[in-house]
């Protein structure tokens, strides 16, 4: 089984498709799958998932922002018992649930599959403009410094061998976007292997995103400062 953790803020106008879009590559997969959503906010995304919710969907509602990392830190405990692999992405559509092909094809040859805008065949043209500059110098930076040889260290969208989670879970500790690397850094000082599987970025089409470009670097700082010392 394959659970998909994604944390959502105020998400409503995109949360539906993205449903739909992975519920049917899971199906053309025969894959069983179990999808958790760590919703937050109150514009009624909440409920409009509630007519997805089976077995197969669950959603906890949060009325305020938690912070993607606290999210995926509450979404990563309790995991179903047929687990084995955790599927990570964004809520807001800039990842492609058909692009999970690429990642199935890969997910025996490590125990992490990391989906890169960085790497031949990705595709990060969309981007907004300082992301373009400040996601691949904050790869390079993190990767370098904790000798991480992964190319796009900021992608949420990830594979994990299940076992990667329960490994980790417990050490996890930044709430902001941060979580990203720091989940990384994490698997890699406990010897997991990682590899990566081009992606390709696309634009949100409902709402804005939630990234604070200052919070964000400041937030990095903080990771490369507590995980050095």
């Amino acid at each position: 089984m394959i659970t998909a953790v994604i944390p959502a803020y105020r998400e409503k106008k995109n949360v539906v498709e993205l449903t739909e879009r992975l519920q049917s590559t899971f199906n053309k997969h025969d894959i069983e799958y179990h999808i958790r959503y760590v919703y937050q906010g109150t514009d009624g995304g909440s409920e409009v998932l509630e007519k997805f919710e089976t077995e197969d969907v669950e959603v906890d509602h949060y009325p305020e922002p938690l912070g993607v990392g606290k999210a995926y830190r509450i979404g990563f405990h309790d995991l179903p018992s047929e687990t084995k692999y955790v599927l990570t992405m964004d809520a807001d559509l800039n990842h492609q649930p058909e692009e999970l092909d690429e990642f199935l094809d890969m997910k025996g040859t490590a125990d992490i599959v990391v989906g890169s805008r960085f790497i031949n065949d990705g595709d990060f043209a969309q981007l907004d403009s300082w992301r373009k500059i400040a996601s691949p110098f904050a790869a390079k930076t993190l990767s370098g410094v904790f000798d991480v040889e992964v190319n796009d260290i900021s992608s949420g969208y990830r594979l994990y061998d299940v076992e990667v989670i329960q490994s980790i879970r417990n050490d996890l500790s930044f709430d902001n976007f941060e979580f990203y690397p720091e989940a990384l850094i994490r698997a890699a000082q406990n010897n997991y292997t990682i590899t990566e599987v081009p992606i390709n970025y696309k634009p949100r089409k409902h709402g804005q995103s939630k990234m604070n470009e200052i919070e964000t670097a400041f937030g990095y700082g903080k990771l490369l400062i507590s995980m050095m010392f």
